[in-house]
């Protein structure tokens, strides 16, 4: 098996280019090792390939360097396990691949996380949604 130190040494964009079953096969510990760089090189069909136990290993600062495509590829129910810390650490250039469904699944708690540069970034229909969510649990 490729060591975490190996992992964290692999070129993004020989990250990018394995496979979807190929990222699909790395551990949580390979998952944890990789870098910012590597995340935000990951394709669509890369993060729909990561397990909900590889997805719940991202670190905040992982989640953070996910691109608009990489966060729009999480599924719903994913994107309902985040932490708030996970939330808050979307980058705002990328919130815009949240869909107003993944806001609409999030708890009271998780919409209070969503920080001010995140909220200026989204749109009516986002921001419809933080709303929505908001009044569902509070």
């Amino acid at each position: 098996a490729i060591s975490t130190d190996q992992i964290a040494a692999i070129s993004s964009a020989a990250i990018a280019g394995l496979s979807s079953s190929g990222i699909a096969a790395l551990s949580t510990d390979q998952i944890i090792a990789l870098q910012t760089n590597q995340i935000a090189s990951l394709t669509p069909l890369q993060v729909e390939a990561l397990s909900t136990l590889q997805i719940n290993a991202l670190s905040s600062l992982q989640i953070s360097a996910m691109t608009v495509a990489g966060i729009r590829a999480l599924s719903t129910a994913d994107i309902a396990t985040f932490t708030t810390a996970e939330i808050a650490s979307i980058n705002a250039a990328a919130i815009s691949g949240l869909s107003t469904i993944d806001i609409l699944s999030l708890s009271s708690t998780q919409v209070h996380a969503f920080t001010h540069a995140q909220s200026v970034a989204m749109d009516a229909d986002q921001l419809a949604a933080v709303i929505a969510a908001y009044h569902n649990f509070s």
